[in-house]
């Protein structure tokens, strides 16, 4: 049986904009060399997110296995690691509330903010609370975008850290990449509606 070395030693992206994009580009490079065990100790020990954009804002993990598996002379292998893009990519509240419309959805058909909408450990962003309300609007959760604005007072005019993205410009991303767009028309009437110039919200 193959026996890799690990990212770190097998999987080093050679990109120049690698030096700036952090782990990701390591999965990047797991996936186009179709390495399994190494995309899933990526993404499920250090949290990297297979969603996640190469910062030219063009290319996902997913996009980097296709391309790897049509330069292979072994695209067999590929296969496992595409099917488990796939599962990844599936939002883990959509799986809670595959059954529920969203104008019928509650805080109890979802596991919540701090489990199905946890952000990715990167650069400490994981400690800001903002990142999971914007981690929900990307997943399309009104539930939890409520509760996140709602009850916990978060102000969805804030902006990321790196590109200033507001919680709105993360669902209408969510929206172009989902199967199922139209679930986010309500996040996006509610984020519209909850954040006027005159609102005042409290600081995170």
């Amino acid at each position: 049986m193959f026996r890799c070395d690990g990212p770190d030693v097998a999987h080093v992206p050679r990109q120049r904009s690698a030096c700036d994009g952090g782990r990701i580009y390591f999965l990047f490079k797991a996936c186009e060399d179709g390495c399994l065990s190494c995309v899933r100790e990526l993404v499920e020990k250090e949290g990297v997110d297979p969603g996640q954009l190469s910062l030219s804002g063009k290319y996902t993990a997913m996009d980097f296995a296709k391309w790897g598996q049509s330069c292979s002379s072994c695209p067999d292998k590929y296969d496992d690691v595409i099917a488990y893009l796939n599962v990844r990519a599936t939002p883990w509240c959509f799986q809670d509330c595959s059954h529920v419309s969203l104008s019928a959805a509650s805080p109890a058909h979802c596991s919540g903010p701090d489990v199905a909408h946890v952000p990715p450990d990167r650069c400490g962003k994981a400690a800001e609370r903002i990142y999971y309300l914007y981690k929900a609007a990307e997943h399309g959760c009104l539930p939890c975008v409520k509760q996140l604005i709602e009850s916990e007072g978060l102000d969805p005019r804030k902006t990321s850290l790196t590109c200033h993205y507001s919680a709105a410009d993360f669902a209408r991303w969510g929206q172009g990449r989902s199967s199922r767009p139209a679930r986010y028309e309500e996040v996006l009437a509610y984020l519209d509606d909850v954040a006027p110039a005159d609102v005042q919200w409290s600081v995170v």
